[in-house]
């Protein structure tokens, strides 16, 4: 007798590797958590993909992710909390992330929710102290249109 499905005790990984070509928006006003939507005067982003990102799928949810974006600040963007200030933004990251799909592949195999913590580097040309090391937490979504096919939104 079995307490459980054959189709519930088979391996069913989403995927092996996962990887990903994407655009970051870096928005540096210096203004902590105030204007976090003001995409006029405080986002700096490029019409171009700037960040490549690579994800190997560990067991039950669990993966490691790694990512390098760059990005340039614009002169008319506001960067600390002035204007005119030009250069380049650049950040390496890893993290270990828990996706909620084993759990809710159920109810929506479209939708792959997951959060995220780790560590990384971000070199900022506008800094005294342009090198500076980090701890992030993210929240983000896969939305799958197809098997092989999908679109990450996240916040870090």
């Amino acid at each position: 007798m079995y307490a459980q499905s054959q189709y519930l005790r088979k391996r069913n990984d989403p995927y092996k590797w996962m990887f990903g070509l994407g655009w970051n928006v870096v928005d540096d006003n210096g203004l902590a958590f105030s204007k976090l939507l003001d995409y006029q005067n405080s986002w700096n982003y490029l019409y171009y993909p700037t960040t490549l990102s690579i994800d190997k799928y560990l067991k039950k949810g669990w993966s490691f992710d790694g990512a390098f974006s760059y990005n340039r600040y614009s002169t008319s963007k506001l960067i600390n909390d002035s204007t005119g200030v030009k250069g380049v933004f650049a950040a390496v990251d890893a993290s270990f992330k828990y996706s909620f799909l084993p759990r809710m592949a159920y109810y929506a195999q479209w939708l792959d929710l997951y959060f995220a913590f780790g560590a990384g580097m971000t070199y900022r040309q506008t800094m005294s102290a342009s090198l500076t090391p980090m701890v992030s937490i993210s929240l983000g979504a896969n939305l799958w249109f197809s098997k092989s096919w999908g679109v990450r939104l996240q916040t870090a």
